[in-house]
């Protein structure tokens, strides 16, 4: 799912959780992981090229699926498993519970929009598959019509 997606669709969840909690602490961990989750993108950018800053070409090998691994460490079920644990454990901390909150449907969104694998986000499905990017996600790029 593209990132402003990603964005619009935290934003409406976020006023719905402040209207319903009045907690500024859960949205905004319900924000950051709802959006800035998609920055683990970058190890895999700089896997495939190298060290540089080029935010254009960055967003167009995402868009192109123009990699061979998918590292993408925090985009894996485990991750969120493990922080819904913490929350429960630590009495639903609300800035846990955000962060849980915006992870879990962060990926529900990737694993529903981006065509994977039905296990490509999970890490440990990953490393055995030696984060290969096809297998993760098989389905080629397309581009999209303009005249649609």
């Amino acid at each position: 799912m593209k990132g402003e997606h990603h964005l619009a669709i935290s934003v409406v969840a976020a006023a719905a959780i402040y209207a319903t909690t009045r907690s500024v602490p859960m949205i905004a961990t319900f924000l950051a992981a709802g959006v800035l989750l998609d920055l683990d993108h970058w190890m895999d950018y700089w896997a495939e090229y190298g060290p540089r800053f080029d935010i254009r070409h960055f967003l167009n090998a995402i868009a192109t699926k123009a990699f061979r691994r998918a590292f993408v460490l925090l985009h894996a079920w485990e991750g969120v498993i493990l922080s819904a644990f913490l929350t429960w454990w630590t009495g639903w901390t609300p800035w846990l519970a955000g962060l849980t909150l915006g992870w879990g449907i962060h990926l529900l969104l990737d694993q529903g929009f981006n065509s994977p694998s039905p296990w490509a986000y999970s890490l440990l499905w990953r490393l055995w598959g030696r984060f290969d990017y096809k297998r993760a996600f098989p389905k080629p790029y397309e581009p999209e019509d303009p005249g649609t």
